[in-house]
């Protein structure tokens, strides 16, 4: 089967913005079950100018359809570190391991590199108990991992008073 990549536009309303972004719950639906967390084409639109920066948009969709199959946004920074750029990519489930993935991920590297940046900056927001598919995707397209999220989960298990730091502890007066 054959892909194309294109570049969309992204409008609230549009059917083709809202298969975009569906491509996305898709794929964190996958990870994280039915509670993922959903967010809206307009929430999407809202974000690049609060954070000064520009973004532009891609599919991947199998030859004959309009149907995305992957996601992606790129990027770029338009303040601090404009060297430095993000992807925001998803490919989903039933597409997963077809290299629909590595085939968008370089075309969203090459629009960032004739846009002038030299570093792409991402993290995954997979769970490590999941086995971190999206980690061992960028590792597996030439990416490196240079930080660890550490998480503690203190719920349902109970904390001793006794082991928070005496920094932390609220102090109360009789």
């Amino acid at each position: 089967m054959s892909f194309q990549v294109k570049e969309i536009e992204l409008r609230v309303g549009d059917p083709g913005s809202e298969a975009w972004l569906e491509v996305h719950h898709a794929a964190n639906r996958h990870v994280w079950g039915a509670g993922a967390q959903r967010i809206s084409v307009e929430e999407v639109l809202d974000i690049a100018p609060r954070r000064h920066e520009v973004r532009r948009t891609f599919v991947v969709v199998p030859g004959g359809s309009d149907e995305p199959v992957a996601s992606a946004q790129t990027i770029r920074r338009t303040r601090e570190n404009v060297g430095t750029a993000g992807v925001w990519l998803s490919v989903h489930p039933d597409h997963q391991r077809h290299g629909v993935g590595s085939l968008l991920l370089a075309h969203c590297e090459e629009s960032l590199r004739d846009d002038g940046c030299t570093r792409i900056h991402e993290h995954s927001g997979s769970p490590v108990e999941n086995g971190d598919a999206a980690t061992e995707f960028a590792l597996a397209n030439g990416y490196r991992q240079t930080l660890a999220d550490l998480r503690q989960d203190p719920w349902p298990r109970a904390r001793s008073p006794h082991s928070i730091p005496d920094s932390t502890r609220r102090h109360t007066s009789s």
